[in-house]
Protein backbone atom coordinates (compact mmCIF):
# COMPACT_ATOMS: atom_id res chain seq x y z
CA UNK A 1 0.00 0.00 0.00
CA UNK A 2 2.81 2.67 0.75
CA UNK A 3 4.49 1.83 -2.30
CA UNK A 4 1.58 2.10 -4.63
CA UNK A 5 0.56 5.50 -2.60
CA UNK A 6 4.26 6.70 -3.13
CA UNK A 7 4.07 6.15 -6.95
CA UNK A 8 0.63 8.55 -7.42
CA UNK A 9 3.78 11.14 -6.97
CA UNK A 10 5.48 10.22 -10.29
CA UNK A 11 4.66 11.99 -13.60
CA UNK A 12 5.93 10.78 -16.91
CA UNK A 13 8.34 8.58 -14.41
CA UNK A 14 10.02 11.38 -12.95
CA UNK A 15 10.28 10.51 -9.17
CA UNK A 16 10.06 13.66 -7.50
CA UNK A 17 12.10 12.67 -4.48
CA UNK A 18 10.28 14.69 -2.52
CA UNK A 19 9.70 14.08 1.09
CA UNK A 20 7.43 11.17 1.58
CA UNK A 21 7.16 10.48 5.08
CA UNK A 22 5.95 13.77 5.43
CA UNK A 23 2.98 13.52 2.69
CA UNK A 24 2.49 9.99 3.75
CA UNK A 25 2.99 11.17 7.79
CA UNK A 26 0.67 8.74 9.58
CA UNK A 27 -1.78 8.07 6.56
CA UNK A 28 -0.64 4.63 5.61
CA UNK A 29 1.02 3.17 9.24
CA UNK A 30 -0.21 -0.74 9.03
CA UNK A 31 -0.09 -0.59 12.78
CA UNK A 32 -2.61 2.07 13.26
CA UNK A 33 -4.69 1.46 10.19
CA UNK A 34 -5.40 -1.55 9.54
CA UNK A 35 -8.87 -1.14 8.07
CA UNK A 36 -7.44 2.43 6.80
CA UNK A 37 -8.56 2.62 3.06
CA UNK A 38 -7.57 5.82 1.12
CA UNK A 39 -8.98 6.53 -2.74
CA UNK A 40 -7.00 8.92 -5.27
CA UNK A 41 -8.75 10.49 -7.91
CA UNK A 42 -6.47 11.93 -10.50
CA UNK A 43 -8.70 13.65 -12.96
CA UNK A 44 -11.71 11.04 -12.75
CA UNK A 45 -14.34 14.01 -11.82
CA UNK A 46 -13.92 15.93 -15.35
CA UNK A 47 -14.43 13.04 -16.94
CA UNK A 48 -17.59 11.81 -15.79
CA UNK A 49 -20.83 12.64 -17.40
CA UNK A 50 -22.05 16.54 -16.76
CA UNK A 51 -25.57 18.46 -17.55
CA UNK A 52 -25.80 21.68 -19.73
CA UNK A 53 -27.70 24.30 -17.73
CA UNK A 54 -28.12 27.88 -19.24
CA UNK A 55 -29.54 31.13 -17.19
CA UNK A 56 -32.58 32.77 -19.20
CA UNK A 57 -35.36 35.91 -17.87
CA UNK A 58 -37.61 33.39 -16.78
CA UNK A 59 -35.59 30.82 -14.96
CA UNK A 60 -32.90 27.84 -15.99
CA UNK A 61 -33.21 25.38 -18.85
CA UNK A 62 -31.45 22.14 -19.47
CA UNK A 63 -29.61 22.31 -22.75
CA UNK A 64 -29.91 18.60 -24.26
CA UNK A 65 -28.42 17.14 -28.03
CA UNK A 66 -30.34 16.38 -30.04
CA UNK A 67 -29.90 15.52 -34.14
CA UNK A 68 -31.62 17.43 -36.95
CA UNK A 69 -30.58 16.34 -40.44
CA UNK A 70 -27.69 14.50 -39.25
CA UNK A 71 -25.74 16.96 -37.02
CA UNK A 72 -25.74 17.56 -33.36
CA UNK A 73 -27.62 20.59 -32.22
CA UNK A 74 -28.17 21.91 -28.54
CA UNK A 75 -32.18 22.10 -27.55
CA UNK A 76 -33.92 23.74 -24.89
CA UNK A 77 -35.84 21.35 -21.66
CA UNK A 78 -37.08 22.34 -18.60
CA UNK A 79 -34.58 22.24 -15.94
CA UNK A 80 -35.37 20.78 -12.39
CA UNK A 81 -34.93 22.71 -9.10
CA UNK A 82 -31.95 20.47 -8.56
CA UNK A 83 -30.28 21.37 -11.39
CA UNK A 84 -30.99 25.03 -11.33
CA UNK A 85 -29.14 24.88 -7.73
CA UNK A 86 -26.11 23.35 -8.46
CA UNK A 87 -25.71 25.94 -11.44
CA UNK A 88 -25.94 28.40 -9.02
CA UNK A 89 -27.20 32.58 -9.42
CA UNK A 90 -25.70 34.10 -12.93
CA UNK A 91 -26.40 36.41 -15.31
CA UNK A 92 -28.64 35.89 -17.93
CA UNK A 93 -27.18 33.83 -20.73
CA UNK A 94 -24.91 32.22 -19.29
CA UNK A 95 -24.45 28.44 -18.91
CA UNK A 96 -23.31 26.47 -16.52
CA UNK A 97 -21.70 22.69 -17.02
CA UNK A 98 -22.73 20.80 -13.66
CA UNK A 99 -22.57 17.04 -13.04
CA UNK A 100 -24.62 14.95 -10.41
CA UNK A 101 -22.37 11.85 -11.24
CA UNK A 102 -19.74 14.30 -9.37
CA UNK A 103 -21.77 14.19 -6.37
CA UNK A 104 -22.63 11.21 -6.56
CA UNK A 105 -19.26 9.83 -6.20
CA UNK A 106 -18.62 11.91 -3.07
CA UNK A 107 -21.90 9.84 -1.54
CA UNK A 108 -20.18 6.87 -2.51
CA UNK A 109 -16.95 7.93 -0.72
CA UNK A 110 -18.55 8.42 2.42
CA UNK A 111 -20.86 5.60 2.50
CA UNK A 112 -18.48 3.46 1.30
CA UNK A 113 -14.99 4.85 3.35
CA UNK A 114 -14.47 3.57 7.39
CA UNK A 115 -11.79 4.86 7.71
CA UNK A 116 -9.58 7.32 5.04
CA UNK A 117 -8.65 9.62 2.89
CA UNK A 118 -10.18 10.77 -0.45
CA UNK A 119 -7.47 12.99 -2.51
CA UNK A 120 -9.35 14.60 -5.59
CA UNK A 121 -7.65 16.06 -8.11
CA UNK A 122 -8.58 17.99 -11.26
CA UNK A 123 -9.32 21.20 -12.89
CA UNK A 124 -11.69 23.21 -11.95
CA UNK A 125 -12.89 25.97 -9.33
CA UNK A 126 -14.48 26.88 -5.85
CA UNK A 127 -17.06 28.93 -5.91
CA UNK A 128 -18.10 28.09 -9.40
CA UNK A 129 -19.23 25.29 -11.64
CA UNK A 130 -17.64 25.27 -15.26
CA UNK A 131 -18.85 28.43 -17.67
CA UNK A 132 -17.63 26.29 -21.07
CA UNK A 133 -16.66 22.63 -22.16
CA UNK A 134 -13.46 21.48 -23.71
CA UNK A 135 -12.88 18.81 -26.63
CA UNK A 136 -9.68 17.26 -26.86
CA UNK A 137 -8.62 15.01 -29.81
CA UNK A 138 -4.68 13.49 -29.91
CA UNK A 139 -4.01 16.15 -26.74
CA UNK A 140 -4.93 19.41 -29.35
CA UNK A 141 -7.86 21.43 -28.59
CA UNK A 142 -10.84 21.14 -30.52
CA UNK A 143 -13.72 23.68 -30.92
CA UNK A 144 -16.83 22.06 -32.62
CA UNK A 145 -17.19 19.31 -29.43
CA UNK A 146 -20.35 18.28 -31.31
CA UNK A 147 -18.70 17.04 -34.48
CA UNK A 148 -17.75 13.63 -35.25
CA UNK A 149 -18.91 12.18 -32.34
CA UNK A 150 -16.63 9.85 -30.34
CA UNK A 151 -13.87 11.17 -32.66
CA UNK A 152 -12.69 13.98 -29.24
CA UNK A 153 -12.84 13.55 -25.60
CA UNK A 154 -15.13 16.13 -23.75
CA UNK A 155 -14.63 17.76 -20.28
CA UNK A 156 -15.85 20.23 -18.15
CA UNK A 157 -14.21 21.50 -15.40
CA UNK A 158 -15.24 20.46 -11.23
CA UNK A 159 -17.04 22.35 -8.97
CA UNK A 160 -14.48 21.40 -6.31
CA UNK A 161 -16.64 23.98 -3.84
CA UNK A 162 -20.13 22.03 -4.62
CA UNK A 163 -17.96 18.59 -3.54
CA UNK A 164 -16.83 20.15 -0.43
CA UNK A 165 -20.31 21.33 0.16
CA UNK A 166 -21.53 17.99 -0.51
CA UNK A 167 -18.52 15.65 1.79
CA UNK A 168 -19.83 18.08 5.05
CA UNK A 169 -23.75 17.36 4.27
CA UNK A 170 -22.53 13.31 4.35
CA UNK A 171 -20.64 13.75 7.22
CA UNK A 172 -16.68 14.28 5.71
CA UNK A 173 -14.04 15.99 6.84
CA UNK A 174 -13.05 18.87 4.26
CA UNK A 175 -9.28 19.01 5.00
CA UNK A 176 -8.07 21.50 2.59
CA UNK A 177 -7.80 22.59 -1.38
CA UNK A 178 -5.25 24.00 -2.70
CA UNK A 179 -3.00 24.08 -6.45
CA UNK A 180 -0.72 21.04 -7.44
CA UNK A 181 2.31 23.71 -7.61
CA UNK A 182 1.45 24.52 -3.80
CA UNK A 183 1.48 21.15 -2.72
CA UNK A 184 4.90 20.01 -4.51
CA UNK A 185 6.65 23.47 -3.31
CA UNK A 186 5.54 22.19 0.33
CA UNK A 187 6.72 18.75 -0.28
CA UNK A 188 10.35 20.33 -1.70
CA UNK A 189 9.60 20.44 -5.26
CA UNK A 190 11.94 23.75 -5.00
CA UNK A 191 14.89 21.67 -2.88
CA UNK A 192 14.49 19.14 -5.38
CA UNK A 193 14.70 21.38 -8.70
CA UNK A 194 18.00 22.90 -6.69
CA UNK A 195 19.42 19.80 -6.02
CA UNK A 196 19.03 18.88 -9.77
CA UNK A 197 20.85 21.98 -10.73
CA UNK A 198 23.59 20.93 -8.78
CA UNK A 199 24.04 17.53 -9.92
CA UNK A 200 23.70 18.94 -13.83
CA UNK A 201 26.45 21.41 -13.10
CA UNK A 202 28.66 18.56 -11.74
CA UNK A 203 27.80 16.20 -15.45
CA UNK A 204 29.09 19.13 -17.21
CA UNK A 205 31.92 19.49 -15.12
CA UNK A 206 32.94 16.17 -15.73
CA UNK A 207 32.23 16.08 -19.46
CA UNK A 208 29.08 14.26 -18.92
CA UNK A 209 27.06 15.99 -21.47
CA UNK A 210 24.46 13.70 -22.44
CA UNK A 211 23.71 12.66 -18.96
CA UNK A 212 23.57 16.70 -18.27
CA UNK A 213 21.02 17.40 -21.09
CA UNK A 214 19.07 14.21 -19.79
CA UNK A 215 18.79 15.78 -15.78
CA UNK A 216 17.78 19.28 -17.65
CA UNK A 217 14.91 17.62 -19.56
CA UNK A 218 14.13 15.83 -16.51
CA UNK A 219 13.91 19.01 -14.56
CA UNK A 220 12.04 21.11 -17.45
CA UNK A 221 9.27 17.98 -17.30
CA UNK A 222 9.28 18.30 -13.63
CA UNK A 223 8.51 21.84 -14.13
CA UNK A 224 4.93 21.62 -15.66
CA UNK A 225 3.74 19.80 -12.57
CA UNK A 226 4.13 22.92 -10.85
CA UNK A 227 3.40 25.94 -13.12
CA UNK A 228 0.32 27.61 -12.62
CA UNK A 229 -1.02 27.47 -16.21
CA UNK A 230 -0.62 24.23 -16.54
CA UNK A 231 -0.51 21.22 -14.33
CA UNK A 232 0.38 23.11 -11.27
CA UNK A 233 -2.54 24.56 -11.37
CA UNK A 234 -4.94 21.79 -10.96
CA UNK A 235 -6.82 21.58 -7.44
CA UNK A 236 -6.50 19.18 -4.95
CA UNK A 237 -9.41 18.54 -2.59
CA UNK A 238 -8.25 16.52 0.43
CA UNK A 239 -11.74 14.55 2.07
CA UNK A 240 -11.41 12.47 4.83
CA UNK A 241 -13.63 10.60 7.40
CA UNK A 242 -13.49 12.01 10.81
CA UNK A 243 -10.98 12.56 13.03
CA UNK A 244 -8.11 11.66 10.84
CA UNK A 245 -5.17 14.50 11.02
CA UNK A 246 -4.55 16.86 7.83
CA UNK A 247 -0.89 16.41 6.29
CA UNK A 248 1.36 18.77 6.21
CA UNK A 249 1.14 20.06 2.79
CA UNK A 250 -2.42 21.14 2.74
Amino acid sequence: MRGRFARVLSERGIALHLNEEEFLCEVLDPETHRQHYDVIANELLDNLPFRWVRRVEDGFREMRIDDRDGTFVPVEFPCDVGLAALAGDMPIGLDAFVSPAALDLVDALASWMRRGYALLIDYGWEDRPAREVHGYRDHRLVADVLAEPGSRDITAGVDLGALARRARERGLAVLGSTTQGEVLRALGYDAWQAQQRERQGSMVAAGEHLTALRAWEGRGLASVLVDPERLGGFRWLLLATPGLPAPAWI
